[in-house]
């Protein structure tokens, strides 16, 4: 699943591409993507409209379009937006095609059909559910230890839940998650009561420094992840623990184990990170 280093990444290079162009028409190969309004309305309300600007919640990628409509989309575990020249054919599971002027389109993919769409006005924003119950943006100048501490003190969770549970902090999904853990040195199965003030401290700047790099890199690909112009990520070439059960720990040379931590596999190194 696109985590918030792949969907920052998506976001960045389709803003450099889609902003003022204009939805001469919306093609819709597969109805189950969109959650609202109902499919042949979603379709007729987008023709038309311009793209103003994209901003991300979390793992959500925010579409401002004019006359007050906001496009909200949640990648899940396949989704693609590309932008691509429209005299390319389509590819196999491609599920909506944005036709816009100027000969270029923007065009959703994905393999699972897990991916969401939503269409609202833009003052039904601040009661959309799905944003309502995200936490603290972790890259915003807003993310300060203290604020963390606030979210994370006494939650009653080992890490690898506190990580992963998007209404403490929203984006982090079961790769950075594992890096972060690595990183500061912290067992994925410690549980929160255990931290000291000190180690609050740390691991929110481990939070900070894991998901910073990871969007520097442009977001991590294994299998389907591609930006906004179809190209790899570049993060997976970084990576201390996860999906390296087996291999040498860079750091210590221990060998790198996988458990199942938060019903997550789990990729973690025992000597670095020892089990309190």
């Amino acid at each position: 699943m696109p985590e918030l280093p792949e969907v920052e990444t998506v976001r960045r290079t389709l803003l450099a591409n889609i902003i003022d162009k204009k939805i001469s028409k919306v093609s819709l190969y597969y109805q189950g993507n969109i959650r609202s309004p109902k499919p042949d309305l979603f379709c007729e309300l987008l023709k038309n409209k311009i793209f103003r600007d994209i901003q991300r919640r979390g793992k959500f990628l925010i579409f401002y379009l004019s006359s007050g409509l906001v496009l909200i989309v949640h990648l899940r575990m396949t989704g693609q937006l590309v932008y691509l020249d429209s005299r390319k054919s389509l590819e196999k599971h491609t599920h909506l095609v944005f036709s816009l002027q100027g000969g270029m389109d923007l065009r959703y993919l994905d393999i699972r059909k897990f991916g969401t769409f939503d269409l609202l006005k833009e003052e039904e924003l601040e009661s959309f559910k799905s944003l309502q119950q995200l936490g603290l943006e972790p890259l915003s100048s807003s993310f300060s230890s203290q604020k963390f501490k606030e979210k994370a003190r006494g939650r009653g969770k080992n890490l690898k839940a506190l990580l992963l549970d998007q209404s403490t902090v929203a984006g982090i999904g079961n790769i950075y998650a594992d890096e972060i853990l690595f990183k500061v040195g912290f067992h994925p199965e410690m549980s929160t009561k255990n931290l000291t003030e000190l180690n609050l401290e740390q691991l929110h700047r481990s939070i900070v420094d894991v998901l910073k790099l990871g969007v520097r890199y442009r977001g991590t690909t294994f299998r389907n992840y591609v930006d906004g112009e179809g190209k790899y990520g570049q993060f997976q070439d970084l990576l201390n623990v996860y999906g390296r059960k087996g291999e040498p720990c860079f750091r210590c040379g221990a060998e790198i184990r996988k458990t199942r931590v938060a019903g997550r596999g789990t990729y973690y190194c025992p000597q670095c990170q020892p089990n309190p």
